[in-house]
């Protein structure tokens, strides 16, 4: 969040083109789009890609006067330029990667999808009434406070994006040979859980870390479900093995998931860490029944707090069971040790130009 990804990194997009792949990025998340005004800078994310297009569009909410024209996206722009960029490649094999921003606070999908689920029996019959600093303040929108205004209007945008989604899938349908479709995630949103109200980025509760992960290519991957433990980090090594492109470059802490297709769970002392921050305020590392998570002094990076989760029993995380298991909890710390003590390739930092500020602001997460 504000800073660069690093050129010496080999992304997929630059693995897969330089394997006779055409490449093409369409995101709504503006923290990875390219910078345009007052820099030359990017974020770093285009690298690899023929073609890259960024979108965003500032509109108004249900409520202009509270709303304050928030800037905002919608999902038929990139998915119509995606299915513009399938038929540009004919033949040609092709690499698509999409980052759609919806759902993603401050939940102002267009008519119908903002009011389709306000009167959803289940939502209204669990809402509570909020206090205005329990809402996270870029969901926040000045008079409502009823948890379920907020959820129905989230569910909303899910719709939006679900329609949107559908239509780039019936091109793909329509495409000969087969097509590899991965569907995942970068986080959650907290609705409730633990306390917290529509917020993710620094939570690193069970809501916001546990994502969809769908990985799906007819006759060559079977229709199971897995419980091995797995990240985002194994997206590009799992990819570049279903396409039969060795991974050499990629340089990447993940794994190849090919074997938890059949094999169950082929590696069930795995440890993973699941998001940080990346100033190194707040961490969590996971294995397949466990979960640390830790808190840091910003000047010295010692940790000040850890916390350990029993999740095969309490799966909403409330108990510490740090004293019931010294020695998990001293494996998940050597692990965390381990982990930053490797260090990471890291670009610059683009916190100090003016526009990518106002991304950032405009995302909820500078305040």
């Amino acid at each position: 969040m504000g800073g660069k990804l690093s050129d010496g990194l080999a992304t997929l997009a630059e693995i897969l083109g330089d394997n006779g792949f055409i490449t093409g990025g369409f995101t709504t998340n503006a923290v990875v789009d390219k910078l345009h005004t007052g820099s030359a800078e990017s974020a770093g994310f285009d690298q690899g890609f023929d073609v890259f297009k960024g979108f965003s569009t500032t509109v108004s909410g249900p409520d202009e006067h509270e709303l304050n024209a928030i800037p905002r996206v919608l999902c038929a722009d990139p998915v119509n330029e995606a299915i513009d960029f399938i038929d540009a490649c004919g033949d040609e094999k092709f690499f698509l990667w999409m980052l759609h921003l919806d759902p993603h606070a401050p939940y102002a999908p267009p008519a119908p999808y903002d009011t389709m689920y306000l009167d959803h029996p289940k939502l209204t019959k669990d809402s509570v009434r909020l206090q205005p600093a329990v809402i996270h303040h870029q969901a926040y929108t000045g008079s409502r406070l009823d948890s379920h205004e907020y959820i129905a209007r989230h569910m909303g945008e899910v719709t939006l994006l679900d329609h949107w989604l559908g239509t780039l899938f019936s091109k793909l349908d329509e495409l000969p040979g087969r097509t590899l479709l991965v569907i995942t995630a970068d986080h959650g949103e907290s609705f409730g859980d633990a306390g917290i109200w529509f917020s993710h980025g620094r939570n690193i509760r069970h809501p916001c870390v546990n994502v969809p992960l769908i990985i799906t290519c007819d006759g060559v991957i079977p229709v199971a479900v897995s419980d091995a433990l797995a990240a985002n980090i194994d997206l590009a090594p799992t990819i570049l093995d279903l396409v039969g492109v060795p991974d050499t470059a990629l340089h990447a802490d993940g794994r190849t998931l090919v074997p938890a297709f059949t094999a169950g769970d082929p590696w069930p002392d795995r440890m993973i860490l699941d998001p940080a921050e990346y100033r190194r305020e707040v961490a969590r590392f996971r294995s397949g029944r466990f979960c640390l998570q830790s808190q840091f002094n910003q000047q010295t990076h010692e940790r000040v707090r850890t916390v350990l989760y029993d999740r095969a029993a309490d799966p909403t995380e409330t108990t510490d069971v740090s004293d019931r298991f010294p020695n998990v909890l001293e494996a998940h710390r050597r692990y965390e040790d381990d982990w930053f003590s490797r260090g990471r390739a890291v670009g610059n930092d683009l916190r100090d130009n003016p526009e990518m500020l106002r991304r950032l602001e405009s995302l909820g997460y500078l305040k």
